[in-house]
């Protein structure tokens, strides 16, 4: 790869992607010029991102969480956004101390008998996408504790317009800040990469201008996976790169979206199409129910810490074969597997996939993060410089 410069506006949390893998969910306070203006809040509204909890709840009002209008205008959740894209309310910080617990890194024991993560108080699984976090540890991976759940990477939590990226909820969606969940971005941006590009602005890894969505014709819906040399990606909204062009994704019948992700609880099944809740699994593998598989000859399987379905493997979302196929794992994480999505790979914001593992990404001598990004400096041969 030929040497790119990089946005020197776009601020990726110089410490971000390091906090997330080595000291997890430590919550990032005062980073210069960082992703949002509060790194230490969150939003109120109890939202979730287009349903997607395992148990298939939605919000009261239906409406996603992170997601930006297309318009860049009002989102129904938050009200306007302000110039720089934060949202009006504000419910404190995440914790009585400001702080989110130190989360660990996955390592290598993710594949082990301990998949569901360790036991919590209540002797049950802990620390992985969408469990409780752990006591005096949180989240594993650089999720983000959010009350009694830990958030994974890349989605929303409860808080409207905020995404998590690398152990910490950051406000998200516009120019310079990271893309929200199901990469989506305000007023037409991209989603280059990582991070949001305002509509007539340079995408990132020299791919022309962003327009609606696309980055110099590639990236949107019907068009070519834009590709930076080590990473293809789609820089529309809640799409996914697959037989090298972006499709939308996540609902039933739809290819499965990053992280393996599909709609109100639904499973990601043996050929990478979206499940509903009710459907079919492969293979007398049961029914699809809050992204497992239930009711076949393995009774429940196909979730984090679950015995792999015998023919649809592992069904929930962040989920990836482990221990020789014998358990499902946590995925997309720091420390963790990458994702098996579409034609490639996918970790969550601050981690880059490298060798079938995701990597910290976008500090000097760090993988360059999806779209040649780096957080100061050039992207050259896959490192930051």
């Amino acid at each position: 790869m030929s040497p790119r410069a990089s946005t020197a506006s776009l601020p990726l949390l110089l410490s971000l992607a390091a906090l997330g893998a080595a000291e997890g969910c430590d919550q990032l306070v005062d980073i210069a010029d960082g992703w949002g203006p509060d790194a230490t809040s969150v939003r109120s509204d109890a939202d979730v991102f287009d349903g997607g909890r395992p148990d298939g709840s939605v919000p009261a009002d239906g409406g996603p969480d992170g997601a930006v209008p297309a318009d860049g205008g009002t989102n129904p959740d938050t009200g306007p956004l302000a110039a720089d894209g934060s949202s009006p309310s504000d419910a404190g910080p995440l914790a009585p101390d400001g702080a989110l617990p130190d989360s660990g890194a996955a390592g290598a024991d993710v594949g082990g008998p301990a998949d569901s993560g360790p036991a919590a108080a209540d002797g049950g699984a802990c620390g992985l996408p969408f469990q409780p976090p752990c006591p005096g540890t949180g989240c594993a991976g650089g999720a983000c504790a959010d009350g009694a759940s830990c958030v994974p990477p890349g989605l929303g939590g409860t808080a409207p317009g905020s995404v998590c990226v690398a152990g910490a909820f950051q406000a998200c969606g516009g120019p310079g800040q990271p893309c929200c969940a199901s990469a989506s971005c305000e007023a037409g941006g991209c989603c280059s990469g990582q991070v949001c590009v305002a509509s007539g602005q340079p995408c990132t890894a020299a791919l022309g201008a962003c327009d609606n969505g696309s980055c110099g014709g590639c990236g949107a819906a019907g068009e070519p996976c834009c590709t930076d040399g080590s990473d293809d990606f789609c820089t529309g909204a809640r799409l996914v790169c697959g037989d090298a062009a972006c499709a939308a994704c996540g609902a039933p019948g739809e290819p499965c979206c990053e992280g393996r992700w599909c709609e109100a609880g639904g499973c990601c099944g043996a050929t990478t199409v979206c499940l509903g809740t009710g459907g079919a699994c492969a293979g007398g593998d049961g029914t699809c129910a809050a992204g497992s598989c239930v009711g076949g000859a393995a009774g429940v399987c196909g979730g984090l810490g679950q015995p792999e379905c015998a023919q649809s493997g592992c069904t929930a979302p962040f989920s990836a074969s482990a221990s020789g196929g014998a358990t499902c794992a946590a995925c997309g994480g720091g420390g963790q597997p990458c994702c098996a999505s579409g034609d490639g790979h996918y970790c969550g914001p601050g981690f880059a996939c490298r060798a079938d593992a995701c990597e910290a990404c976008g500090l000097p001598g760090q993988p360059c993060c999806v779209g040649d990004w780096c957080a100061a400096g050039s992207c050259a041969d896959d490192l930051c410089q």
